[in-house]
């Protein structure tokens, strides 16, 4: 049976939007558990997924994210603080950690998203609000 969409989950640390294009703006909700990812069905036409995050005082922020197209959330991805809008000119991701549980912030493997997975962030560790982009191609 040939699928009609592609599934993603992401994670989110602390809170955030999801954003596929073209496709819905779906809500991430109000992450406090950072621990379970949320899975979204996106069409299978989607070009660009993105990512906004906010993290909490002054701890770690992070993106985690695993697609049926074969994508996950590692420096291939662009991102940006929140005031950058020229998305073609924004640097590649930084992954600050693996999804394996050996972080000491993330202790825990998140379901459903693949081990080689990174969190991914801006170069800037203090940046609080910030965007993190994928294009899919098509």
């Amino acid at each position: 049976i040939l699928s009609l969409e592609i599934t993603g989950y992401v994670a989110v640390d602390h809170k955030g939007s999801f954003t596929a294009e073209p496709g819905a703006n779906i809500l991430v909700s109000q992450f406090s558990n950072w621990k379970n990812a949320e899975s979204f069905a996106l069409p299978l036409n989607t070009h660009y997924v993105t990512i906004e995050v906010e993290r909490k005082n002054n701890f770690k922020g992070g993106i985690l994210a695993e697609f049926s197209n074969g994508y996950v959330t590692d420096s291939s991805w662009q991102c940006s603080d929140i005031n950058s809008t020229a998305k073609s000119s924004w640097p590649v991701a930084q992954e600050v950690a693996t999804n394996d549980g050996q972080d000491s912030r993330w202790s825990k493997v998140v379901s459903n998203i693949a081990n080689h997975a990174k969190w991914i962030w801006t170069a800037n560790t203090q940046d609080n609000k910030i965007w993190c982009q994928k294009e899919f191609g098509g």
